[in-house]
């Protein structure tokens, strides 16, 4: 036989190897996490008033590094969540008080990827971390983090809203789940983009009647400003917005959508959370992209649409790239037609298609690198589905691949071990050891007959 002392160390090895290749562990080991709060806070209630919940804001400055860990010369963040809390500390409902935001702002950069003309003197505003009342809950795969330096004033803004009659005693609460930066970890770039672009970021919607149960109140078509990998990608939408998603105009590729999610069954108005994806998607400088956000047809006061995650910045521009919004019509955009497209928004298909009084036309002139594939995206379209069936294949022949290696593997781990078992009772030693000792005990009993 060919085996001997060291092949099972030989064979763990290639069955450790093989599940390492095989299967994908993406996310950090050794996390540790630092929770803190804001507040407390009292929200005042409506106190007859038949309005809108009420709301307050607050701001403040915070080192965080300090805060976090004092023993790390490195910090990277690789996970973040935050809830609202009652005076005691303890998870609310929506019924309680609710988020209407929570932003980290930081200046360590000189520039902000998505907003170039948010530069100031002191460093560029950037936003890494936010949530809403959808709890959005940042976790970072590896190799990526979001390095937080040491001393570094950060500024953070709470907004919070009571839809209680009486007032309310509130903390926020957030966590920081952090690693020590390592040679292996790449640094991730924070990016913000909303649909009203990079000025102020709410709008208001009054009530539709169409022959859908959605609209599309405002678009964004813009240019990329960097290249690099989209690493993470979340939504923030408000109460009655349904999603938001990214699109590469010239390919017709969805790169990312963000449903939201209303999964309380008591409080359907509720917005439970928004999917947060992992494109894993190369973008280019220059690259033609839409943003798009989708509501419902009621009233909805101060609304949001805003993209925000990480990117892997490989290069960048500092000057603002072209920037063009306003309603537009959906069924005329091929990603927003898979996106939105079912039996039901069929029959309000004609309907949905009449553009709004308040349309913002783009120029010609200013619109040329949106309409350059029209021609050519049609012809895209066979060689799409076909890259696709080659990626489906070469998916299930790397799934077969890997499942027949490891049972190669197990079988082979399991002869060795069914061989050693054997050899350990059936070697030329122990089966004369064996028939010694029944010679001797043959022996005894004739001593004693």
């Amino acid at each position: 036989m060919f085996m001997n002392k060291h092949s099972s160390i030989f064979f763990i090895f290639i069955y450790l190897f093989t599940l390492n290749y095989c299967y994908d562990f993406p996310y950090h080991s050794n996390i540790k996490y630092k929770t803190g709060y804001f507040g407390p806070f009292t929200i005042p209630g409506l106190h007859g008033t038949n309005g809108q919940d009420m709301e307050n804001m607050f701001t403040s400055e915070f080192t965080p590094g300090p805060f976090v860990d004092t023993d790390l010369d490195s910090i990277g963040i690789v996970d973040f969540n935050s809830r609202m809390c009652d005076s005691e500390k303890n998870h609310v409902t929506q019924d309680h008080a609710y988020l209407h935001h929570i932003i980290f702002v930081t200046f360590q950069y000189d520039n902000n990827i998505g907003c170039p003309d948010w530069a100031g003197r002191n460093g560029a505003y950037n936003i890494p971390f936010a949530s809403g009342q959808e709890y959005s809950d940042v976790k970072l795969p590896y190799p990526y983090a979001y390095e937080m330096m040491l001393n570094e004033q950060w500024f953070s803004q709470v907004e919070i809203m009571n839809p209680n009659q009486g007032d309310v005693e509130v903390y926020v609460e957030y966590t920081f789940g952090y690693i020590e930066l390592s040679e292996d970890i790449k640094k991730v770039r924070s990016f913000f983009k909303s649909i009203t672009g990079c000025g102020d970021v709410e709008f208001d919607l009054s009530p539709k009647s169409m022959g859908t149960d959605y609209r599309v109140p405002t678009i964004l078509d813009f240019q990329s400003s960097f290249s690099g990998l989209l690493v993470e990608l979340r939504g923030h939408l408000h109460r009655g917005g349904k999603n938001i998603y990214l699109t590469n105009m010239k390919t017709g590729e969805i790169i990312f959508n963000s449903i939201a999610h209303y999964d309380d069954r008591e409080h359907p108005e509720w917005l439970t959370r928004n999917d947060i994806q992992y494109p894993d998607y190369q973008i280019n400088i220059g690259d033609q992209l839409r943003l798009v956000s989708v509501y419902s047809n009621d009233s909805v006061m101060e609304a949001m649409a805003i993209l925000i995650g990480f990117v892997y910045v490989e290069d960048y521009i500092t000057y603002d790239t072209p920037m063009y919004g306003g309603e537009f019509n959906p069924f005329s955009d091929r990603a927003s037609i898979l996106i939105l497209s079912s039996e039901e928004e069929e029959e309000g298909h004609q309907e949905s298609t009449e553009q709004d009084d308040n349309y913002v036309e783009i120029p010609e002139e200013e619109d040329d690198f949106l309409n350059e594939n029209e021609e050519t995206g049609d012809n895209e379209d066979n060689n799409d589905n076909d890259d696709d069936n080659d990626n489906s294949h070469t998916t299930l022949l790397f799934i077969l691949a890997c499942a027949g290696i490891l049972g190669a593997v197990v079988v082979a781990i399991s002869g060795y071990l069914l061989y050693r078992y054997k050899y350990k009772y059936t070697t030329p030693e122990i089966i004369d050891k064996s028939k010694d000792n029944l010679e001797e005990t043959e022996t005894e009993e004739e001593s004693n007959a």
